[in-house]
């Protein structure tokens, strides 16, 4: 008898403790990773709970990556990929490669700033220790065809990436995804986003723009770099708010564009703004 057909507690009705598995046709995998423990954990819980992923070849080093990439008998739709190999950061490979034809996931401890980012260009990470629960969420994510346009957009955000993590700078140039590409713009020239559902409009000195990010994003990704959410549709560029009007809790940004400050983000506001040494 179907569970759908009875009402008495049954053993089958218990909620798994990971997620189920999307069925997928076959994927084919590489796992590029240095250390032995680590490389027979993620074989171990791929076979466990991901039977439908095919490891097609395995590397501890920059070099074996590239090469696995360039071998056309070894076929990938996903790359497992630990940051620190034997030979130098991961990613370094891409430095060697003129496309990107596979999805790249992050096995990393790194930092939260570098889980910011990942999302922000989506870009698969899972988090050291490995969890099953974490490994399933990203292999149900792979993709087995990519179209030209994904590919190209795929090698610019591991690119940019690269960049980003190089540098750590809060000037220059910050990539915003949008229906075409990439625009870049200078941060100091952000006045504000809004957010709408999935999509996030950026107020510029210069331009607006609209990207398929959500505000969320944005927040975690800007919010060390001056800007604050004073809203659940508003990030600010503190450095280009005019001024903040106590009495009806809006702000002024150097656009003329007046904002309201959401009580519940109030007082995180307020600190911002009364440590600065004239308060």
């Amino acid at each position: 008898m179907s569970d759908t057909t009875t009402n008495s507690t049954t053993i089958s009705t218990v909620v798994p403790a990971v997620p189920q598995v999307t069925p997928k046709t076959t994927i084919n995998a590489i796992i590029l990773e240095d250390e032995p423990n680590n490389m027979e954990l993620l074989t171990t819980l791929l076979g466990k709970h991901c039977s439908h992923v095919n490891i097609t070849g395995t590397g501890v080093s920059v070099a074996d990556g590239v090469k696995l990439v360039n071998d056309p008998n070894v076929a990938i739709d996903v790359c497992f990929l630990d940051i620190r190999l034997k030979d130098g950061l991961a990613f370094e490979m891409f430095k060697y490669l003129n496309e990107v034809t596979f999805d790249v996931i992050f096995v990393t401890a790194y930092d939260e700033y570098f889980q910011q980012a990942c999302g922000y260009y989506s870009i698969g990470y899972i988090v050291k220790p490995l969890s099953s629960e974490d490994l399933i969420k990203a292999v149900n994510k792979v993709r087995t065809y990519r179209s030209t346009t994904e590919m190209a957009a795929q090698k610019t955000g591991l690119d940019e990436l690269l960049k980003q993590l190089s540098s750590k700078d809060t000037s220059g140039r910050f990539p915003i995804p949008t229906s075409k590409g990439y625009s870049l713009v200078e941060l100091e020239d952000i006045i504000r986003l809004e957010g709408f559902d999935n999509y996030t409009k950026i107020y510029t000195n210069n331009e607006t723009l609209m990207t398929s990010r959500t505000i969320k994003m944005f927040e975690k990704v800007l919010e060390p770099l001056r800007f604050h959410r004073i809203h659940k549709q508003h990030i600010i560029n503190l450095n280009n708010m005019k001024q903040y009007l106590k009495t009806d809790s809006y702000v002024e940004m150097a656009d003329g564009s007046k904002l309201p400050v959401a009580k519940r983000r109030k007082t995180s506001f307020l600190k911002i703004l009364k440590a600065s040494p004239f308060c």
